[in-house]
């Protein structure tokens, strides 16, 4: 499968950097996920689920290319909580 990249990028994964910041966005449903003020981000439909969720000792994070760092950063913040 070719991809067909936008005029002026000449690598995929230039393009695929590029698209990062509106990735991010889209992840957070633009904002509409973040509690603000509590540091915290809101999942939908996990709150049905909060007292399994609180008796979770490991969580298994898998992603490769890009992902993996996005993984890698989620990791760090996850131990904070």
């Amino acid at each position: 499968m070719r991809v067909k990249l936008p005029e002026g990028v000449n690598h995929y994964y230039v393009m695929e950097m590029l698209d990062e910041p509106d990735c991010v966005n889209k992840a957070l449903n633009y904002g509409a996920r973040l509690m603000g003020g509590k540091a915290m981000v809101r999942l939908g439909g996990l709150d049905k689920h909060e007292g399994k969720l609180e008796n979770v000792d490991n969580v298994i994070l898998a992603a490769c290319g890009t992902s993996h760092f996005a993984t890698k950063y989620v990791e760090i913040l996850m131990r904070e909580l």
